[in-house]
């Protein structure tokens, strides 16, 4: 069999969607998608400066590029 550059990307989707199943049906949710505190302080120098991201939105972002619904569940 040969492998291409896609057929891992699959595989390792599939295994992001496997993972992630498994973790939904132990009770992981979307309030455990977070970071630690340090990623909310916001810098005092450099160019992201008081800026905090909205982990909100971004969490989103991520859930739709993984194919998952708003809530973070995988569609397998």
């Amino acid at each position: 069999r040969s492998y291409t550059v896609e057929s891992f990307m699959e595989v390792g989707q599939r295994i992001v969607n496997l993972e992630r199943d498994f973790n939904v049906k132990c009770g992981i949710s979307i309030k455990d998608d977070t970071y630690g505190s340090r990623f909310f302080t916001p810098l005092e120098k450099g160019g992201s400066r008081k800026n905090v991201p909205p982990l909100d939105d971004l969490l989103q972002v991520y859930y739709r590029k993984r194919n998952w619904n708003e809530k973070g569940i995988p569609n397998i």
